[in-house]
């Protein structure tokens, strides 16, 4: 997920207005362009007339360059920008950098075999996972017995705005049981690493009344 993630960033960052995903069923995905002229001269008129705004703004993101400053003279530029351009990656043009951890979600449900989509074709909100929608179901964290339910795999809800991977749970016989998770939409360096509970940090303490855990079914 290497260059899904570092479209995250940049998306947040401002650098670009998409993100990647590898998901084909999504709606509203952009496709990699079928072909690219083999003369120079086919240049501008592909560009202006058979590419869409987005499909340009993509192949300008893999270019490092903007719209504004395409000319004939870059021909070569924009060709090797399309051959970076891997044919199995899609943007999606969502408006809201901040809305990635969701997509992250969907992202890591898809690549594990599970493509859940809401009715228009698109991955569950945060707010829509918290409450348990679909396949999405609110478990209980404990049992009777004070048995820990929660597990690997399971999707953490930092109330109802923000959501990731729980990528390892931590049974403490002298503290708090706590957990790791891996999620986007952070807004810091840590974007699409793991992340786990320590002093002074957000707290990933399983029993925090603002966390919920959410189970695929």
């Amino acid at each position: 997920m290497d260059l899904i993630i570092k479209s995250y960033i940049d998306w947040r960052a401002g650098i670009s207005d998409f993100a990647f995903t590898t998901n084909q069923n999504l709606s509203q995905r952009v496709i990699k362009p079928t072909y690219f002229p083999s003369h120079q001269r086919d240049f501008i008129d592909y560009w202006k007339n058979k590419l869409t705004s987005q499909k340009r703004s993509i192949l300008c993101y893999f270019a490092s360059t903007s719209d504004t400053a395409i000319s004939s003279a870059s021909y070569e530029m924009i060709k090797k920008a399309y051959e970076k351009w891997p044919q199995n990656h899609y943007g999606l043009f969502y408006g809201n950098a901040s809305w990635s951890c969701n997509l992250f979600v969907g992202e890591a449900l898809h690549l594990s075999g599970m493509n859940i989509l809401t009715h228009d074709g698109k991955y569950f909100t945060a707010n829509q996972i918290h409450n348990g929608e679909n396949r999405f179901v609110v478990i209980n964290k404990r049992d009777p017995n004070e048995k820990l339910l929660v597990s690997e795999g399971d999707i953490v809800c930092f109330g109802s705005g923000h959501v990731e991977i729980v990528t390892k749970v931590n049974v403490n016989s002298y503290s708090d049981d706590d957990f790791c998770s891996r999620g986007a939409g952070r807004g810091d360096s840590s974007e699409g690493k793991e992340k786990c509970e320590a002093f002074l940090s957000t707290s990933r303490e399983i029993d925090d009344s603002n966390i919920t855990f959410v189970r695929v079914m």
